[in-house]
C-alpha cells in the first residue's frame, strides 16, 4: 500500500514540524474515506473481518494514526499552542464523522472510531492527551465547541451496554466480550464484539474525563430517544450498576487478561481514583443519590432477596473497596453514617 508507507516513512523521517502536517493529512484522508460512499466499508451487521485486504490497510492507518497520537503529548510542548490544536481538532473532527442514522442500527456503517477503539481499546491516546494542563484546556474547549457529540455517544454506549445487562442472559452478554479476554487470535469480530469495544473505550474515555473540573462540567448530557439529560450524578449511578449487573468474566481462560477488560473492574478503577481526589469525590461521590445505588444491592440482600441479576461475590468486593475508599475521610463518613443533609450541615458549622 504506497499511501500508508508513504505517511510511515515520513512520519519517521520528518523533522517535528512537518509531522503535524502529515498526521493531519492522514486524519484528513481517513474522514474523507469513510465519508465517501464509494469505499465498502464494514457493518454492524457483517462485522470486520481483518483478513480482508482492505480492512487490513485501513486498521493500520488508523493504528498508525494511533502510535502518533500517543507519542505526540512528548513533543508538542515545544511547539506553539496552535501547533497542539490543529493535531487535536483534526482528531476530533475524524472521531465525529457520524453515517446516515435513517437506516436500522443493525445496517449501520461502523464509524472510525470504531476503528481506533479495535486498536487502542482502553483509549490510552485520551489518557495521554488528558495529563498535562497544557493540551487537556485544549482539548475540553474544543471538545464543548465543536464536538460535545464524541462524548454523547460514548454516554450512549455505557447506557446500551447497561440496558443489554438487564435484558441479557450473563453468558450471552460474555459472548460480546470473547475479542477483549482472548489470547487466540481472532479474525472476525462481530457487530455485538464490535459494541463492546466500543463501549470499553467510551468507558475509559468518560473516567478519564470526570477526573477534571472541566471534563466534568460538560454534564448534563442530552441523549437521543430519553427524555431527561444524563447529569454527573445519572453517570455514576450507570457505573454503580455496571458492577452489579455486567457479569463477571468466567475463570476458565486466562482469567488475569479477562480481568482487565472486565467492566466491573474497569468501573470499580474509575471510582477509586475519584474517591483519592478530594474535589472529584466531592462533586462526582458525595451524595445520597450514588451511595444508594453503591448500597441498595447490600439493602436487597440484608432483605433476603436477590443483590442484582448476574451479580457476583467479586462485585460485592468491588462496591466494598469503594465504600472503605468513601468512608476512609471524614466528609464521606458523616455521609455514609448519616446521609447527605447532616453531612451538608456539618459542612456549615465548621465554616
Amino acid at each position: 500500500d504506497r499511501i500508508l508507507k508513504f505517511y510511515a516513512q515520513t512520519f519517521t523521517l520528518s523533522p517535528l514540524h512537518m509531522t503535524k502536517e502529515i498526521y493531519k493529512s492522514l486524519a484528513k484522508y481517513l474522514e474523507l474515506y469513510f465519508l465517501s460512499r464509494e469505499n465498502h466499508i464494514p457493518t454492524l451487521t457483517t462485522g470486520i473481518d481483518i483478513t480482508n485486504p482492505n480492512v487490513i490497510h485501513l486498521l493500520k492507518k488508523v493504528r498508525l494514526l494511533n502510535q502518533y497520537q500517543k507519542e505526540a503529548p512528548s513533543f508538542w510542548i515545544r511547539h506553539p499552542e496552535k501547533y497542539m490544536e490543529e493535531i487535536v481538532e483534526s482528531t476530533l473532527s475524524l472521531l465525529s464523522v457520524k453515517h446516515d442514522q435513517s437506516h436500522l442500527v443493525s445496517q449501520k456503517i461502523l464509524d472510525p472510531i470504531y476503528f481506533l477503539a479495535l486498536v487502542d481499546t482502553k483509549a490510552v491516546w485520551f489518557k495521554k492527551w488528558m495529563h498535562a494542563y497544557y493540551s487537556r484546556t485544549a482539548v475540553l474547549r474544543l471538545i464543548e465547541k465543536k464536538y460535545k457529540s464524541l462524548i454523547t455517544t460514548a454516554v450512549q454506549q455505557c447506557v446500551q451496554y447497561f440496558e443489554l445487562c438487564k435484558t441479557t442472559k450473563a453468558d450471552e452478554v460474555l459472548g460480546h466480550s470473547k475479542p477483549c479476554g482472548n489470547k487466540q487470535k481472532t479474525f472476525y469480530y462481530s457487530g455485538q464484539e464490535l459494541q463492546y469495544i466500543y463501549f470499553i473505550h467510551s468507558l475509559c474515555l468518560l473516567g478519564r474525563l470526570l477526573i477534571y473540573t472541566q471534563g466534568r462540567k460538560l454534564f448534563p448530557i442530552k441523549l437521543k430517544n430519553r427524555k431527561d439529560s444524563v447529569s454527573l450524578a445519572d453517570l455514576l449511578v450507570l457505573f454503580t450498576q455496571l458492577i452489579y449487573y455486567s457479569p463477571s468474566c468466567p475463570k476458565m481462560t486466562s482469567p488475569g487478561h479477562l480481568e482487565n477488560y472486565s467492566p466491573a473492574s474497569m468501573v470499580t478503577e474509575i471510582l477509586c481514583i475519584l474517591c483519592d481526589q478530594k474535589e472529584c469525590a466531592i462533586e462526582c461521590l458525595y451524595n445520597s443519590t450514588v451511595i444508594e445505588a453503591l448500597l441498595q444491592p447490600i439493602h436487597n440482600l440484608m432483605k433476603g432477596t436477590k443483590a442484582a441479576p448476574n451479580c457476583s461475590e467479586t462485585a460485592l468486593i468491588h462496591v466494598a473497596d469503594i465504600l472503605a475508599r468513601i468512608a476512609s475521610v471524614e466528609e464521606g463518613l458523616i455521609l455514609l453514617l448519616y446521609g447527605e443533609n447532616v453531612s451538608s450541615s456539618e459542612e456549615k458549622s465548621h465554616t
